[in-house]
């Protein structure tokens, strides 16, 4: 099970780190041409240049441009992926996987309105991004379903040491 959890956070990592590259080239590199970049259409360092692909489009009007929190998106990404690999490594993570699993909503809400953004304001599909949306939400799931399982047992063992008693 935890697995699942391994290769979800290891494929949202590659997929961040990669972000990451592809838009520090993209913003030091006039003419730069990502691998994800097939035509004007489908383009990731086209979202990655925009006012979306920082701070999700809002952390420099709420925070200023300079604000810490005004950070490529990948940088956020690769802090949750790096906490959900943990997670997945823990034995006993139960109030982790709880809080992973509320940043994982938040996580599925931001993704959700990102793709809003692609379709409608930029007109454009970002390979990197659609993918990543992909792994947030499975990983959401995976996370519904780990916290679940770990409560029912829970539940369980305190049930059965109060019948003992």
């Amino acid at each position: 099970m935890k697995s699942a959890g391994l290769l979800l956070g290891g494929v949202g990592l590659a997929l961040s780190v990669f972000a990451l590259y592809v838009e520090q080239q993209a913003s030091q590199v006039q003419d730069y041409q990502a691998p994800c970049d097939i035509s004007t259409a489908v383009s990731c360092s086209r979202v990655f240049r925009s006012r979306w692909g920082k701070g999700f489009g809002v952390a420099a009007s709420l925070f200023g441009y300079d604000s810490i929190l005004n950070q490529p998106n990948s940088v956020y990404g690769i802090l949750y992926y790096l906490v959900l690999l943990g997670y997945s490594t823990c034995t006993d993570g139960r109030h982790l996987g709880q809080a992973l699993f509320v940043i994982s909503i938040v996580a599925s809400v931001t993704c959700a309105w990102l793709a809003y953004i692609l379709i409608v304001h930029l007109e454009t599909l970002c390979l990197v991004c659609t993918t990543t949306y992909l792994v947030n939400w499975a990983a959401s799931l995976w996370l519904w379903r780990h916290v679940t399982l770990a409560n029912l047992t829970l539940s369980e063992e305190s049930f059965s040491h109060s019948k003992e008693n």
